[in-house]
């Protein structure tokens, strides 16, 4: 066999088969991570549910509290001691076995004025009595714990102190058939002690640890989840191949965090997921790789041989480009059909490509001749126009030296703003066309974006005072500093103010701004006047479009807009417009920036104009 041949019948079995396992791999890829994210989200599902039922249970030992709270508190006998203490009553009602038996580890009475006239506490732990003050602070004798004009009787929670966390109950003292007013306040409180998280980790079966929300305190895996916490309250987050952790956020009875619950699991179902993903892959791997070697062998015995031949012969009217070669034909099969086939596509790509080459070269050298002919025009415009407008500006000129009266002097000056937009008029022309034929690149220098600004105003100001507008910047403290073509993107700035001036009634009033977003440099053109009908906006930046407003002013020549748009373009950037009877006309240009100082308090600058 020819070397060659043998070569490429080598590289195509070798091709076939990478073929073959990629689309093995690519199949069984996706196909596991996409069971091991079914997986995962029923384990997060579940850890979730699961520390959910841990926070239940620790709302059920708060509602446990606050029935013992109401309990007490709704009792004629407790109505009548906080109006007129009597030891007898605590000595015999609110003694330390009763705190114990009740599960709780502190009871605070007070009176109508909020005075403390009655406090004891318990050791759960160790059932003794212990001193009540330490849990007694001024968070604690505040609302909403200490408030008898909630309209709620009865306040429940957690309490986060300063070295502690507190399940709360607090509620105002009535008599037993409800009647008021309130004689106080009874409040009572259990601390959260290892005992009490080891009393729902029993009842939830579940390993479980309840912290603080004192950042200063709180383990470092529970403090890098604060934020995401106070955005999901509920979270699972894996910890190794073993186990997962779910958190919980509790708030107080401030409405502030207050703890952290976590617990611990094993990932039993990440684990089975993770089996069955991998015997899914053996599966289609060893299904796959049996299935390739089959196709290989009958591709080899079947076509390859021949197919070598002709993908060779191929290969070599490619490598050189001689479309006027032909392909061996013989026998009366499939593969001779196709072969016959490339030949006639030889025959029409040799034919195509000579038109081709004739159609390019006519092609070029009209358009060679249509450039040609627009530069002439264009220059000899330029040229024709330019020299008697320089004249006109010239004698105009000479006359502003000249005394003049006040109706001479009016004449004169509309002499000269008409040949300045005339003389504006003839550079926009040309150099819209050199932007749309890419002919006129831009030159980029470092630009304050506020100088840039600030002279575009200058150059408007007298008219917009004139037709009493105000102009308003709007920039940084520490504006930008960016890489632009100043001359180029002072006219488009000067072109947008001057249509918000000249669409616009008196009294308008108007802002030029810069900003960074996201590393995009924009500057907007605002004014709150009437709008621009929906209808005319698609077409507003086509040639010789313009915004009509002839009741006011007459129109412009409508190449401005398209001179700003192929301007801002050439700078790679873009220029929208979001117009509306209600929100007013905003021109937004939107271009790269990379030279993006501190952020920093945005100051407005008023031109008075």
């Amino acid at each position: 066999m020819n070397p060659l041949i043998h070569s490429l019948s080598t590289r195509t079995l070798a091709i076939i088969g990478l073929i073959t396992l990629a689309m093995i791999l690519l199949t069984t890829i996706p196909l596991r991570a996409y069971i091991l994210d079914g997986y995962r989200i029923i384990e997060a599902n579940e850890t979730v549910e699961d520390t959910g039922r841990v926070l239940n249970t620790l709302n059920d030992a708060i509602d446990d509290l606050a029935r013992t709270s109401r309990d007490y508190a709704i009792w004629s006998d407790t109505y009548t001691y906080a109006q007129a203490p009597d030891a007898a009553f605590t000595d015999t009602n609110l003694d330390t076995p009763t705190l114990i038996n009740n599960d709780v580890g502190l009871i605070v009475i007070l009176d109508t004025n909020g005075t403390v006239i009655f406090s004891t506490a318990a050791d759960l732990n160790t059932a003794t009595t212990r001193p009540s003050m330490p849990l007694i602070n001024e968070v604690l004798l505040s609302p909403p714990l200490v408030d008898l004009n909630r309209d709620d009787p009865l306040v429940q929670g957690l309490l986060l102190q300063p070295d502690h966390l507190l399940l709360v109950a607090s509620h105002h003292i009535l008599r037993s058939d409800g009647s008021g007013p309130p004689a106080g306040t009874l409040i009572m409180a259990r601390e959260v002690d290892p005992a009490l998280v080891e009393q729902i980790a029993t009842t939830t079966r579940q390993s479980i640890a309840i912290y603080p929300y004192d950042p200063a305190t709180l383990p470092a895996e529970v403090n890098a989840l604060r934020d995401q916490l106070i955005a999901v309250p509920l979270r699972a987050v894996p910890i190794d191949d073993q186990q997962i952790a779910g958190y919980g956020l509790v708030y107080d009875i401030h409405g502030n965090p207050a703890a952290v619950v976590r617990t611990i699991l094993p990932r039993t179902t990440y684990r089975f997921g993770m089996e069955n993903a991998a015997y899914l892959q053996r599966s289609l791997l060893i299904t796959g790789i049996t299935f390739g070697m089959i196709i290989m062998l009958l591709l080899r015995l079947a076509v390859l041989r021949r197919l070598e031949q002709t993908s060779h012969q191929m290969a070599r009217i490619g490598a050189e480009g001689d479309l006027a070669a032909r392909l061996p034909e013989h026998g009366a099969d499939e593969l001779n059909t196709l072969i016959r086939d490339i030949n006639h596509m030889l025959a029409d790509l040799e034919h195509a490509q000579a038109e081709r080459r004739v159609s390019d070269q006519e092609r070029a050298r009209l358009q060679e001749e249509l450039i040609r002919a627009r530069e002439q025009l264009f220059q000899m415009s330029i040229h024709d126009l330019k020299t008697p407008l320089t004249a006109i500006i010239g004698f105009v000129d000479m006359l502003h030296m000249t005394p003049l009266d006040d109706m001479q002097r009016e004449i004169a000056n509309g002499i000269r703003q008409s040949s300045s937009n005339l003389h504006s008029l003839v550079r926009d022309m040309l150099d819209t066309a050199r932007l749309e034929e890419g002919r006129l690149q831009p030159i980029f220098t470092p630009t304050h974006v506020r100088d840039l600004l600030t002279g575009s105003v200058r150059q408007v100001e007298q008219w917009a005072a004139r037709d009493e507008k105000e102009i308003t910047i709007d920039v940084d403290h520490n504006p930008p500093i960016a890489d632009l073509d100043v001359e180029l993107m002072q006219r488009v700035i000067v072109n947008l103010l001057a249509n918000a001036i000249r669409h616009t009634p008196p009294g308008t009033h108007i802002t030029v701004g810069t900003r960074i977003d996201d590393s995009n440099l924009v500057i907007w053109v605002w004014d709150n006047g009437p709008g621009i009908p929906a209808e005319r906006q698609q077409s507003l930046f086509e040639r010789f479009q313009s915004n009509p407003d002839t009741a006011t002013r007459p129109q412009s020549s409508g190449l401005g807009l398209t001179f700003c748009k192929l301007a801002v373009e050439a700078h790679g950037g873009t220029l929208t417009l979001n117009s509306s009877a209600l929100d007013g006309t905003t021109f937004t240009i939107r271009m790269p920036h990379t030279n993006t100082t501190h952020p920093s308090p945005r100051i407005i600058l008023n031109q008075s104009v």
